[in-house]
C-alpha cells in the first residue's frame, strides 16, 4: 500500500512538472510586451560615472534584452561599467529607461526579437526563417495581410503615446511637451534650451507623465526676479527687484539685507561649493 501511494504521488509530481514546463513554453512563445527607450545623458553607478550617452550615439534598448547588452555591447561607457557588479549596473540602466523621454511600453508579435531606435523605439524583427506580415510573424503571410504594414507603437491609452508621435516632428535638440491644462493628445515641440517656462526640459510632458515630476524650470517664477533667460537649459538672472542682488550662481535672487548681514567667510564658504559642484559635473 505504501509503495503504490508513493508511485502514485511521483506520478502526481511529474504530472505537475510537466504542466509547468508546458506553461512556461506557452508562456515565452506568447505576445511580448516590453519597455524600450533610448537614453541620453551620464551613467552613473555608485557614485561613479562610466561616461554619457549623447543623442548622436542612438544608445536604444529594450528591458528585455538588458542582460544580453551588458555581456556583448562594444560601447566603450558598457564596457566600462563592466568593472562593476552586474545588479549594480542593471539598476543603473534601468533608471535611465524609468527616466528617458522616449520610454515607451512596446508590444511585439510572436517570433520576434526587439530592434529598437530613434525612428521607432518600439520597432521589432522577425526571427529566422519568419516573414513580417504587418502585425505579426510568420512563415508566410496571408494575402490579407500583405498590404498592410504596423508601426508598432506605444497604445494610445498612454499618456506618452500622443508625445511620442509629436516627438518625431520636432528639430533636433527639441522635445515634445504637453501643454498645460490642455486635451492629453496637446503637445508641442519646445526649445528647452531657450524657452523661459520650460528650461532644461518639458515644464509638463513626457518626462512627468512617466516618472511624476517636471524636469523643466519655470524661469519667471524665480522669487524676486526682474529680468531672466534661459541659456543652454540654465536659468540665467540678469538683473533682480530692488533690495535684492543676483545670487552668487547666477540662478537666483538673495535679499541684499541678507547678504550684508552674513559674514564673509561664509559667503566664500558658499561660492566655493558652487564652484566645486560645477567642477564636478
Amino acid at each position: 500500500m505504501f509503495k503504490f501511494s508513493t508511485f502514485a504521488f511521483a506520478l502526481s509530481c511529474v504530472g505537475l512538472i510537466r504542466a509547468a514546463v508546458i506553461d512556461g513554453l506557452a508562456t515565452r512563445t506568447s505576445s511580448s510586451s516590453d519597455t524600450c527607450a533610448c537614453t541620453t545623458g551620464p551613467l552613473n553607478i555608485a557614485g561613479v560615472s562610466c561616461g554619457t550617452f549623447h543623442q548622436s550615439d542612438n544608445f536604444c534598448f529594450c528591458m528585455s534584452e538588458l542582460d544580453s547588452l551588458i555581456q556583448n555591447s562594444n560601447n566603450p561607457i558598457i564596457q566600462f561599467a563592466r568593472f562593476f557588479d552586474v545588479d549594480l549596473i542593471k539598476g543603473a540602466l534601468t533608471q535611465m529607461v524609468h527616466n528617458a523621454e522616449s520610454r515607451s511600453d512596446c508590444d511585439r508579435p510572436d517570433f520576434s526579437a526587439p530592434s529598437c531606435s530613434r525612428d521607432n523605439v518600439c520597432g521589432y524583427k522577425c526571427h529566422d526563417g519568419y516573414k513580417d506580415c504587418g502585425d505579426s510573424c510568420a512563415r508566410a503571410c496571408s494575402t490579407a495581410r500583405l498590404g498592410r504594414k504596423r508601426r508598432s507603437v506605444p497604445t494610445e491609452a498612454k499618456p506618452d503615446y500622443w508625445g511620442a508621435r509629436v516627438q518625431r516632428t520636432c528639430e533636433q535638440g527639441w522635445q515634445a511637451c504637453g501643454v498645460p491644462g490642455a486635451d492629453r493628445r496637446a503637445w508641442e515641440c519646445v526649445d528647452v534650451q531657450r524657452d523661459l517656462e520650460s528650461c532644461g526640459g518639458c515644464a509638463s510632458g513626457i518626462s512627468s507623465s512617466l516618472t511624476g515630476q517636471s524636469t523643466g524650470v519655470d524661469c519667471t517664477t524665480i522669487p524676486h526676479v526682474s529680468d531672466v533667460s534661459c541659456i543652454s537649459g540654465g536659468c540665467v538672472v540678469h538683473r533682480c527687484l530692488p533690495g535684492y542682488i543676483t545670487s552668487p550662481s547666477g540662478d537666483a535672487c538673495l535679499s541684499k539685507d541678507f547678504v550684508d548681514r552674513t559674514p564673509l567667510s561664509i559667503v566664500g564658504e558658499k561660492i566655493f561649493d558652487i564652484a566645486a559642484a560645477a567642477l564636478s559635473l
